[in-house]
């Protein structure tokens, strides 16, 4: 699938097919929290979208090199402490069409084939989330999230191993200074909005993000026209500042 065409769906939300014969859904912000609330839905979409090389120093004082592992190997050890809870969980971000065309949440299963290795399989269609599978999932759970691939940081001696290791530790206590329902706020109380806060809990997490990005656009947008129509913007080569902060770019 296309990046054009997964965007589309994303922005439609709709049901997103894998090669394998695994089908994401994209159900609205109510659907979610009532089935497993919100935050369980996003800590998945967050231990599915992660790289080795992003815990490699957590990895190596647990004695393992960061580099023998893949995507799948470390989404499994992300949610070792509750996997019964999430694999149950990941049943409801997937669906399953019925022969009757009946669309169900799908249910996964922990399994291990005869030589070892593990997988989450489909209880309807047999399909696996695996080794093979998860860089698709995880590609299109990051575009749902417009999250961008971390460049992995090289540390030139044991000094600055030091400093990047205190540095992601640190990124990870972070929060964000926006949560769903902030961001579910701003989506009825932007100008110009037609939302209730009886409806906009009817869009999908992609819309939600998109539609907030959306909003600050159009507001950056507005404060830069106003500067520079008050004389705050020096008016040479407005045309290409302009361009670059229009409501309509990506």
């Amino acid at each position: 699938m296309t990046d054009e065409e997964l965007d589309y769906r994303l922005f439609k939300g709709i049901s997103i097919p894998l090669s394998n014969g695994l089908i994401i859904s994209q159900k609205s912000f109510d659907t979610i929290q009532e089935e497993i609330g919100y935050s369980m839905y996003e800590g998945l979409v967050f231990f599915i979208s992660r790289l080795p090389y992003e815990f490699k120093f957590d990895l190596e004082d647990a004695g393992i090199d960061y580099t023998t592992l893949n995507s799948f190997d470390l989404f499994l050890m992300l949610i070792a402490a509750q996997s019964e809870a999430s694999i149950n969980a990941l049943g409801y971000m997937f669906e399953y069409k019925t022969r009757d065309g009946v669309i169900v949440n799908d249910k996964f299963v922990l399994k291990k084939s005869n030589d070892g290795e593990v997988f989450i399989e489909s209880l309807y269609s047999l399909a696996r989330i695996d080794k093979s599978s998860i860089s698709e999932i995880r590609r299109i759970f990051m575009r749902l999230y417009f999250m961008t691939t971390p460049k992995e940081r090289i540390a030139a001696n044991d000094a600055a191993k030091e400093l990047i290791k205190m540095d992601l530790a640190q990124n990870r206590k972070q929060k964000s200074t926006s949560n769903i329902f902030s961001m579910l706020s701003s989506l009825v109380w932007a100008a110009g909005s037609s939302y209730k806060y009886s409806e906009v809990g009817e869009l999908t997490p992609h819309q939600i993000h998109l539609g907030c990005e959306r909003v600050n656009k159009f507001l950056t947008y507005n404060h830069f026209m106003t500067s520079y129509y008050s004389g705050n913007i020096e008016a040479k080569g407005i045309d290409s500042k302009i361009e670059k902060v229009h409501w309509s770019n990506k």
